[in-house]
């Protein structure tokens, strides 16, 4: 989503809002003739991608921005861009002399948590929309990045040709599916929890994807590998346009919004499963495991790089580490596992073993991280580990199912 500076949420109600405290002065915005700056600092409710979002923006306009809240325990007493993260408790005692803008998908929840709180819409709070495909389908990436990811995927792939492939966690950039269609999958299917709006109709989106699909054909190495006759007829069955609405072809591309615990799919049906820095999010990751053993057809592939480190700094991968499981899932369960799951690579290669997968490929990622781990500081739930397995940021993955 393309930031909107405060000032432009009131443009359908022709005035701006300017100034904080307890009057608010309404000015008609067709006379406004030079920015005038908010009296007050803001705090930004979210220390994500759409807080460093709003926060970028608003210093850029001139704007203070003193902190952010997160409901997220773990976060509480960080730091994000020097700036402190609390509870969004503390906002209690502040009201009056900060305005509060809402920069996370839980829109809905964050207004009645502040109403609670006596914080009233647009006198103490704004809310500045959720950062989905509707808005700005590509996040942060470039067309270049997600066609240099659709290539790595399709170099996993023994024979792409007809196949049905599953994406675990596909974003709601639906690029790499793309890829595969062109390149002569059958069909793609692809299951997140994160809500693509209007599925399958991508009309707000269509010049990112006209983006992405030229960016993609440019490339030789695809073009040499899947173009015979292309783009001609695969290409026309991605989509359709009616009534000046573009909507992705749902048989050939289909999209599920919903965790992957249960697979919306028959047993041995696909041919390849893949996902990238998924698993460490999972809750539950050897239901999931067993999922995709229903799933693949008996001697498919399924490949999946693990990203280990903790994701509330990646400067500082190992900190959560330093905390037990039970308190560790306590904090992150009702969020996701946004900041990871603490699970290590070596079990999640073992869990693929237990099922009967044969691990044909497991590469640990190292780094030489500038906060380093400290083994002595460990908690004891993971003191059966050794060192190798700790210090491991990440890994690669790829499995096969055995056919008896």
């Amino acid at each position: 989503m393309q930031f909107i500076l405060p000032e432009k949420i009131f443009e359908s109600f022709n005035i701006i809002i300017l100034g904080i405290g307890s009057m608010m002065q309404p000015f008609c915005f067709g006379h406004r003739k030079k920015k005038v700056p908010f009296n007050c600092p803001f705090i930004l409710w979210g220390a994500s991608r759409g807080g460093m979002d709003a926060l970028v923006k608003l210093i850029d306009a001139g704007e203070i921005v003193s902190g952010f809240v997160d409901s997220n325990p773990s976060l509480d007493k960080t730091t994000l861009e020097n700036r402190p993260v609390s509870r969004p408790d503390t906002l209690i005692k502040m009201k009056g002399k900060i305005r509060v803008i809402i920069t996370s998908i839980h829109e809905k929840e964050i207004s009645h948590s502040l109403e609670e709180m006596g914080y009233v819409h647009l006198q103490d709070y704004l809310t500045m929309g959720d950062y989905t495909a509707r808005y700005k389908p590509m996040g942060d990436y470039t067309p270049e990045r997600y066609v240099n990811t659709s290539l790595s995927t399709l170099n996993l792939i023994p024979d792409v040709k007809d196949a049905c492939i599953l994406q675990i966690g596909s974003g709601v950039f639906l690029g790499i599916e793309i890829a595969l269609i062109l390149a002569g999958a059958r069909q793609v299917v692809s299951i997140d929890i994160l809500d693509i709006p209007d599925y399958p109709d991508i009309t707000d989106a269509k010049k990112d994807y006209e983006m992405f699909i030229n960016c993609l054909l440019e490339k030789d190495e695809f073009r040499a590998r899947y173009t015979k006759g292309f783009p001609g007829k695969e290409l026309s069955s991605l989509y359709h346009e009616s009534d000046e609405r573009v909507c992705l072809n749902r048989d050939r591309i289909t999209y599920y919004h919903q965790s992957a615990d249960v697979i919306p799919a028959p047993d041995c049906f696909f041919d390849f499963v893949f996902s990238n820095s998924v698993m460490e999010h999972l809750a539950n990751p050897p239901q999931i495991i067993k999922e995709i053993k229903r799933v693949l057809k008996p001697g498919a592939m399924s490949c999946h790089q693990i990203d280990l480190r903790d994701h509330r700094d990646f400067l500082k991968p190992f900190d959560h580490l330093y905390m037990g499981r039970a308190e560790w899932r306590e904090q992150q369960q009702p969020h996701d596992f946004c900041s990871g799951n603490q699970h290590r690579g070596i079990e999640f290669k073992q869990w693929f073993e237990q099922l009967n997968f044969a691990v044909e490929t497991y590469l640990p990622r190292k780094e030489n991280p500038g906060n380093p781990l400290y083994i002595e500081k460990v908690h004891p739930d993971f003191k059966k580990f050794d060192e190798d397995a700790l210090s491991t940021t990440g890994c690669f993955i790829k499995a096969v199912k055995n056919k008896s």
